[in-house]
């Protein structure tokens, strides 16, 4: 049962509409982990926090998902 409830999962991912919402939650996160490499010394604060929020946004986006394509 978790295998093909995976699959449907997976499936309803890629649709284009939940994966260009699932892009935009990562992007910032992305965006911070590039700034904070690239200004280490100002910003190392903002890794966990990127980190954090990009699987926050994740899971809310993939759960939308769900709900939203049943």
């Amino acid at each position: 049962m978790p295998n093909t409830d995976m699959k449907v999962l997976l499936r309803r991912i890629s649709n284009k509409h939940c994966l260009y919402n699932v892009a935009m939650a990562l992007f910032v996160p992305a965006l911070l982990m590039i700034v904070s490499l690239l200004f280490p010394h100002h910003a190392v604060p903002w890794i966990p926090s990127a980190l954090f929020g990009g699987f926050v946004a994740t899971s809310i986006l993939v759960s939308a998902c769900r709900t939203d394509l049943k």
